[in-house]
């Protein structure tokens, strides 16, 4: 089985941090821009102020995608105020505690679909400021707690969620009534425990928890037994899971299972008693020839399992 295109996707994520660090040597905003003609693909704005040549004020409607890397500079900002087609707005290393010029941008976008921040400071004060945006995507990494309040204007709207954060995790009960969440990506500090709110989520199919070292796979998976039910997806990614939660036999809709990062040390066989599952994927590299073949063995019941071959 090849690997499926939400893993490729979900590594690349992971690896944002380490490509857009804090040794970065410049500043830059980049856009893609979409159109014909004499559009350009992107701009760079360097420290020194040197940056490829802006688009007229004619084609501003093509772009799509902005990035934006540690600064907003004036002359950018008056730039950008003029685009009124943006879909995707990205924030990667952010080096300033006001957002405001960033908001400022946000609120004219009435076609933004989709929100990223990649910084250690981005909370709750930043995430009710985004939350008058009728967005679909979320995608956020941080080093804060984060609560999804009653505040939030469109949940309904929002149907994907990327949220890792080294703190506390929570969605109010009448955002998770409201939100309109079909596939989360979530990671958090276990110790403080897990994420309220999420059991609630009535449209929730795909679950996959990211990084999340202290893990207990199976009380995260009681957790979640009032959606078992609705439950398409699991994935453990890098959460130090070897053994299948015995509590996945709830989970009777579940038609795809994912185990990244560690090694599956025995109990595959539990993954045979759920009707509907019919991909299950594991990816770990020390996996011996023999370990496989004894793997598929166990799961055969299932039609198609994976290794990272």
């Amino acid at each position: 089985m090849k690997t499926p295109l939400f893993v490729v996707i979900l590594f690349c994520l992971l690896q944002t941090v380490q490509v857009y660090g804090a040794d970065c040597d410049c500043y830059f905003v980049e856009g893609y821009f979409g159109g014909a003609g004499d559009t350009v693909s992107n701009f760079y704005l360097y420290r020194d102020g040197h940056h490829t040549p802006f688009l007229t004020e004619g084609k501003m409607d093509t772009i799509r995608q902005i990035t934006l890397h540690d600064t907003l500079t004036s002359d950018v900002y008056a730039y950008l105020q003029k685009a009124t087609m943006v879909k995707q707005f990205r924030v990667c290393n952010w080096r300033h505690a006001d957002y405001s010029r960033v908001y400022s941008l946000l609120a004219r976008f009435l076609t933004l679909e989709r929100f990223e921040v990649c910084d250690r400071f981005f909370g709750n004060v930043q995430l009710a400021q985004i939350a008058s945006l009728p967005l679909r995507t979320i995608s956020i990494e941080t080093e804060q707690s984060l609560l999804f309040n009653n505040t939030w204007k469109f949940p309904e709207n929002l149907t994907h969620a990327y949220i890792l954060t080294s703190q506390r995790l929570q969605f109010s009960k009448e955002f998770s009534r409201r939100a309109g969440i079909v596939n989360i990506v979530i990671g958090y500090d276990a110790a403080k425990g897990f994420p309220h709110g999420l059991d609630k989520m009535k449209h929730l199919q795909e679950v996959a928890f990211v990084g999340i070292a202290t893990m207990n796979a199976d009380a995260a998976l009681r957790e979640l037994l009032p959606i078992a039910s609705q439950l398409k997806s699991l994935d453990f990614s890098n959460c130090g899971v070897e053994i299948i939660p015995s509590s996945i036999v709830k989970y009777t809709s579940l038609e795809r299972f994912y185990l990244i990062g560690s090694p599956l040390r025995h109990g595959a066989g539990i993954l045979n008693s759920l009707p509907k599952l019919r991909d299950v994927y594991l990816f770990f590299w020390q996996y011996s020839t023999d370990e496989k073949k004894q793997i598929r063995q166990e799961l055969s019941a299932i039609k198609n399992v994976g290794f990272d071959d």
